[in-house]
């Protein structure tokens, strides 16, 4: 009886172990995954912002040379 007690102890101290090893890992990826949407996000509306500010200059520079 004695013998399984403490063989239930330890895989529930190994279990949390695990939980807390694992948590930050898990956290971690969640977060790179977060920072890279944001970062491509970023690109995207940037290089977009980039395109039709050329295209506004572009066409102001054609309407002054007028």
């Amino acid at each position: 009886m004695e013998m399984t007690n403490f063989k239930e102890t330890l895989q529930t101290v190994g279990a949390a172990l695990v939980a807390l090893v694992l948590a930050p890992v898990v956290a971690l990826f969640g977060l790179t995954m977060l920072g890279l949407a944001i970062g491509a996000a970023s690109l995207v509306v940037g290089g977009t912002a980039a395109m039709v500010w050329k295209k506004s200059r572009e066409e102001a520079e054609t309407a002054s040379a007028e």
